[in-house]
């Protein structure tokens, strides 16, 4: 009988792989595996249920759903031209490049992690500004037709080093209190401060990973080599 209850995983790897809406195949898998375990559907204060209990986490995790919040205006400015407008700002600077152009947002996007500052985000710099500015460079030295979706990739990892390699700097960050109160857990003392600067040298890195990424990325682009960079 306890087996049954990992069919809820059963769900979510099935559902995963056939490529099904992600909130609706976990929820349905949540749901299952409450009933498994003998969860009412309603429950009371001595022992919760499974709205209860999902609705605790949609309440817990309600922070994850700001972005939603600007999509709207995402929306109305794509309307207006705004892609068009970024690819006419940077037609003139001859001297930028989509590579040097996404590893700058990656180094603002990690001393803005450093700051305990969100600087960016796929849905509300990425998309909207960074992949439009990022592709007009890319077709103006490219002498080749542009991969259009590699442009887009390369953005999006610009962003995805960023943000992933410079959230622990801050020591505030979510990720470093986490990291803490496992490490408090497991009985080991340590500080916000000192975990926070043993993050520095992995954003360093993903620096100089990013750098040599971009740069190459430019270079195929020159020389109009369309095989995978």
């Amino acid at each position: 009988m306890e087996y049954l209850k990992l069919l809820g995983l059963v769900v979510v790897i099935a559902g995963m792989a056939l490529r099904l809406n992600a909130a609706l195949v976990v929820t349905v898998a949540g749901i299952l595996t409450g009933l498994i375990a003998g969860f009412p559907i309603v429950g009371d204060a001595a022992r919760p249920g499974i709205l209860d209990l999902l609705g605790k986490s949609f309440v817990d995790a309600r922070l994850m759903l700001l972005f939603l919040l600007i999509l709207p205006a995402v929306g109305l400015m794509e309307d207006e031209g705004m892609k068009e407008r970024a690819r006419d700002l940077v037609a003139g600077l001859r001297s930028a490049t989509a590579g040097r152009l996404l590893f700058l947002y990656q180094l603002i996007r990690e001393i803005g992690g450093g700051l305990g500052i969100r600087l960016g985000g796929h849905e509300s710099m990425v998309r909207p500004l960074l992949y439009p500015m990022a592709l007009g460079m890319a077709k103006r030295d490219s002498p080749s037709p542009v991969d259009e979706d590699r442009i887009k990739a390369a953005c999006s990892a610009a962003d995805n080093y960023g943000n992933f390699f410079g959230q622990n700097l801050f020591p505030a960050a979510p990720g470093i209190l986490l990291i803490q109160q496992v490490t408090l857990n497991l009985g080991y003392r340590t500080d916000l401060v000192s975990l926070a600067l043993w993050s520095v040298p992995i954003a360093g890195m993903a620096l100089i990973l990013g750098l040599a990424q971009f740069a190459r990325l430019d270079r195929r682009l020159k020389a109009g080599d369309r095989s995978r960079t």
